[in-house]
């Protein structure tokens, strides 16, 4: 099983023993891990629709297809988490830091991760110069799920792989099916 794995479990509690020594420390990583991705969309949605309205240098279809592959990425994720499920670190083990209320459901792939990526991979395609940013919050994102208690690091790496490859993917698709 993914949780039993040694590796994953001592970098798991590496980094998760940061939580809980510094208040101002933990609520950085909460805000990283609960609400970055919130932050990470919505600058998403304002680069493409200056790209569609302002700047016309997309299409609106194009766009659709840039965000579906975030969307279908995701719900992946949902989807081996129900067939594939692993307990959540704060379930399994002991001691650790938890510093947000979770849904004690699957952790494995991570969906914030999964949704991150897609999003950076999307960007990135489109603009290497915005992507590499939208990197740095995904990385951001996913470091933070692990410090606030909730993910493992594999759940992490999975899910930035099943984002990563999806947005890719989709990215393909439109290029084949635009020429």
């Amino acid at each position: 099983m993914i949780e039993d794995f040694w590796l994953n479990i001592e970098l798991f509690r590496f980094l998760n023993n940061f939580a809980g020594q510094n208040v101002f420390l933990d609520g950085f990583f909460v805000f990283l891990g609960e609400y970055l991705i919130f932050i990470l969309l919505v600058l998403f949605l304002f680069y493409f629709f200056r790209l569609i309205w302002k700047d016309k240098k997309i299409e609106v279809k194009e766009f659709f297809w840039y965000f579906s592959g975030v969307f279908v990425a995701w719900f992946l994720a949902k989807i081996i988490k129900y067939i594939y499920p692993v307990e959540r670190p704060f379930s399994y083990l002991e001691n650790v830091n938890f510093l947000v209320k979770e849904n004690p459901l699957s952790s494995f792939p991570s969906g914030h991760s999964t949704f991150a990526f897609a999003l950076a991979t999307a960007v990135f395609l489109y603009n290497k110069k915005i992507g590499l940013w939208f990197f740095v919050g995904a990385v951001l994102v996913a470091l933070g799920r692990i410090f606030v208690g909730v993910h493992y690091p594999l759940d992490i790496l999975v899910g930035a792989g099943l984002g990563t490859i999806i947005a890719i993917l989709f990215y393909r698709l439109w290029e084949c099916l635009t020429k």
